[in-house]
C-alpha cells in the first residue's frame, strides 16, 4: 500500500500579500499534483486568535512553517512526509 500524500494547508486571509507570496512559493516548490488547501483565518475565531500575527502559516502533515519561510524549508518538511518513491525535491 502506498503512503498517501500529506495534506498541505496554507492559513492566511484575503488581502494579505505575504499569503499570496507563500502560496506562489508553495506552488513553485511542491510537486504539481499536490494541492494547497487555503484556509481564511478570519472565518474562524480560534484560528484568528492563534494565527493573526503569524500568517501566512503553511502546514504540511503535522508540521507548521511560520512566515518567513523559503523553498528549502518546504522541501525539507515535504521530504519527511511524502512518499519517497515518487518525489525528489
Amino acid at each position: 500500500m502506498h503512503k498517501a500524500l500529506p495534506e498541505v494547508v496554507l492559513y492566511g486571509t484575503l488581502g494579505c500579500h505575504l499569503c499570496d507570496d507563500a502560496l506562489a512559493l508553495g506552488r513553485a516548490t511542491l510537486p504539481k499534483d499536490v494541492s494547497i488547501k487555503q484556509i481564511d483565518i478570519v472565518e474562524n475565531e480560534s484560528l484568528m486568535s492563534a494565527m493573526a500575527t503569524r500568517i501566512p502559516v503553511m502546514k504540511l502533515g503535522d508540521q507548521e512553517l511560520n512566515w518567513p519561510f523559503e523553498a528549502s524549508d518546504i522541501q525539507k518538511i515535504w521530504r519527511q512526509h511524502s512518499p519517497k518513491r515518487r518525489y525528489l525535491l
